[in-house]
C-alpha cells in the first residue's frame, strides 16, 4: 500500500479526508524480491516523507467501542450501552490492547469517537510515530477505511482516510 497526500492542503481544508478523490491509496501486489528501495525526492521537507519501518505481526483480539454500537443502532438500550462502555470495554481494553500502534483490519483504537458505518472496514490504523517521522495532529491517528464488498475484491478506489489528534 503506498498512500500520497498534501500535507498542505490536508491541515487547511477539515473536508479531506473525507473526500474520496484526495485519499490517494494505491493497492500494488508483486513479489516482494522485485521491489526496490528508492530514496525520496531531493527537496521534500522531514514532515513530507516517512522514514520506513518494520511491521510486526501479530495476532490482536478487538471489539467496537460504545460509539461503534451508537452509530450502528447495535445497542440501543441506553443503560446496557453504558455497563458495555464503562465495564466490559474498559476490562476488555485493560486485559487485550498491546498498545495503539499500527493495526490492518479489526476494530479501530478511538481517540476521540470510534464510530464509522458498519458496511465498512478499518483498513489500517496509522499511530504516529517520532521513530519513522510521522505525526497525525499531535501524536493522533490516521484510519483507512474501506467498505466491506471493495475489500472482498480487492479495490481501494473509494479508500477513505479519518485523522483524529490527541
Amino acid at each position: 500500500m503506498l498512500y500520497v497526500y498534501d500535507p498542505e492542503l490536508w491541515y487547511d481544508d477539515p473536508q479531506y479526508d473525507a473526500d474520496t478523490m484526495n485519499n490517494n491509496l494505491v493497492y500494488y501486489t508483486t513479489e516482494t524480491s522485485e521491489l526496490i528501495r528508492m530514496e525520496p525526492p531531493k527537496g521534500l521537507l522531514d514532515p513530507e516523507s516517512f522514514r520506513s519501518a518494520l511491521l510486526e505481526k501479530k495476532l490482536e483480539l478487538t471489539i467496537p467501542d460504545s460509539d461503534y454500537l451508537t452509530e450502528n443502532k447495535l445497542m440501543k438500550n441506553k443503560e446496557d450501552l453504558e455497563k458495555y462502555s464503562l465495564g466490559f470495554w474498559t476490562k476488555f481494553m485493560e486485559t487485550y490492547q498491546q498498545g495503539i500502534g499500527f493495526r490492518f483490519l479489526g476494530h479501530m483504537t478511538p481517540l476521540q469517537y470510534g464510530g464509522h458505518p458498519s458496511d465498512e472496514l478499518l483498513l489500517l490504523q496509522a499511530d504516529s510515530s517520532d521513530e519513522i517521522g510521522m505525526d497525525w495532529d499531535l501524536s493522533g491517528l490516521l484510519y483507512f477505511f474501506i467498505r466491506e464488498d471493495d475489500f472482498k475484491k480487492a479495490f481501494f478506489g473509494h479508500v477513505y482516510t479519518d485523522r483524529v489528534g490527541t
